[in-house]
């Protein structure tokens, strides 16, 4: 898929890990594979209740360019700190979930 995507002009991939963010499972090997394959077709943003420090350091580690933090970034500003101070601000991003006018934070079912 990401050679697909950077052929047609791509130059970022979203990939998130539904079954991880709904709290039904994970896809950690997917989400490794398509990150080792990926990595020399086009840049990979990982988001998909990513909620600590070693899930977080996990996708680095494995090839994403960034990570997006999920919305425990919204209930845990010193979470926010140590991962800015060891993986810098280009490598994160931080996802707000709203609902009805309201940020919507909520601690992740999985880690």
């Amino acid at each position: 898929m990401a050679r697909q995507f950077a052929r047609a002009g791509a130059r970022w991939v979203h990939f998130v890990d539904l079954d991880r963010a709904l709290g039904t499972g994970h896809n950690r090997e997917l989400a490794r594979r398509f990150l080792a394959s990926a990595a020399e077709q086009v840049l990979v943003q990982v988001g998909g209740a990513l909620a600590t420090e070693a899930a977080i350091a996990e996708m680095l580690t494995w090839g994403a360019s960034r990570v997006v933090i999920g919305t425990q970034a919204a209930i845990d500003a010193t979470l926010v700190a140590r991962l800015l101070a060891r993986h810098g601000a280009d490598r994160l991003a931080v996802g707000i979930d709203a609902r009805d006018g309201r940020v919507a934070a909520r601690p992740s079912a999985l880690t």
